[in-house]
């Protein structure tokens, strides 16, 4: 008997110790919520960002192709390495989209910046370049790996030190700047669409992982602060940005959740919001293990290719536009 409880226990903390696993997918995404967690919140110490040269010499594949909650053994976060994490949930209002867009209750979001700020000033006028915030998302299914995905306002940050002045979107206009086009370039390695990243694996699955007959997705999603987060912050440099968010208590609510149905038809429906299920918090794993998988929008293409000519192909040398977004709203009444 105790035999058999020692084996119970190995297997227990084999599979709360490895998210890659064929054994840890089939769970159910309250039980990979809850060992994503523990692992969180065993040390809430931040890491340290890592040299801007690593990017250069690491491979853009497992960004798109690992398919897992936690990094490749050896890999290093390059790009937002610091940051804060938190349990939350997307609470849906009526739309047309399916899977996730129908309502989530275990998501995994994280709060961080692309690169080390330069806090010696202060003002706002020197938070451009400097300061560039993000969120990542975890989208965690019954019996299926996470649907995951990105969204800033861009690669150049904003005028200010708050962390939610504008919206995040999961589309960004084209980076500015001699080091932010060498990024880019090297992200091309991976695939040669940078700023945008693709929503169809959130639509395939229900939560409880139902497959989806026929999946239906927004071209883009925005994410717009509450008007009581953002007053947290201050435009200057104050106070680190992670020691805010702490104050941030679980049950409130971040983001109005707008999706884009189409470039050819650019308004934004409210979808619904995301509300913390726990406090934010700094987390070393967080920081060096917690794997978000980018989602190449070329599978978004391939169910919708009138979205292509609207599409920015990266080309280091040359035309990096895509055709002109329409400004049109026939659905502008409805789902809200």
């Amino acid at each position: 008997m105790i035999k058999k409880i020692f084996f119970l226990c190995l297997i227990t903390l084999t599979l709360a110790s490895d998210f890659s696993s064929q054994q840890y997918q089939s769970q159910k995404r309250t039980s990979k919520i809850n060992q994503i967690w523990n692992e969180v919140v065993k040390n809430t110490s931040s890491s340290k960002f890592p040299s801007p040269l690593g990017l250069l010499v690491e491979s853009m594949n497992p960004t798109l192709e690992h398919v897992s909650d936690q990094l490749p053994e050896g890999r290093k976060k390059q790009v937002h390495s610091v940051g804060s994490v938190a349990k939350a949930e997307f609470i849906a209002e009526k739309n047309l989209y399916t899977g996730f867009f129908q309502g989530a209750d275990s998501l995994i979001i994280r709060f961080s910046l692309a690169k080390e700020p330069d806090y010696t000033h202060p003002g706002s006028q020197y938070a451009h370049d400097n300061f560039v915030p993000g969120i990542a998302l975890k989208y965690l299914i019954d019996g299926q790996p996470s649907a995951n995905l990105f969204a800033m306002h861009g690669v150049n940050g904003v005028y200010s030190y708050n962390f939610f002045d504008l919206d995040f979107n999961n589309h960004i206009p084209q980076p500015e700047g001699f080091q932010l086009t060498v990024v880019a370039d090297k992200f091309s390695q991976g695939t040669n669409i940078v700023q945008f990243l693709g929503l169809r694996k959130f639509s395939e699955h229900t939560q409880d992982g139902k497959p989806v007959s026929n999946p239906n997705f927004p071209y883009m999603l925005t994410f717009k602060p509450y008007k009581q987060v953002k007053d947290l912050f201050t435009s200057d440099y104050t106070q680190d940005y992670k020691e805010i968010l702490k104050k941030i208590p679980s049950g409130t609510l971040l983001f109005e959740v707008f999706a884009t149905l189409s470039p050819a038809q650019t308004c934004k429906q409210k979808i619904g919001d995301i509300r913390t299920t726990s406090e934010i918090t700094p987390s070393y794993f967080g920081d060096t293990e917690l794997f978000f998988q980018h989602q190449d929008f070329t599978h978004d293409l391939e169910v919708h290719p009138e979205w292509e000519p609207y599409t920015p192909y990266w080309k280091l040398i040359g035309d990096k536009t895509a055709k002109k977004k329409e400004a049109k709203c026939p659905f502008s009444n409805l789902f809200f």
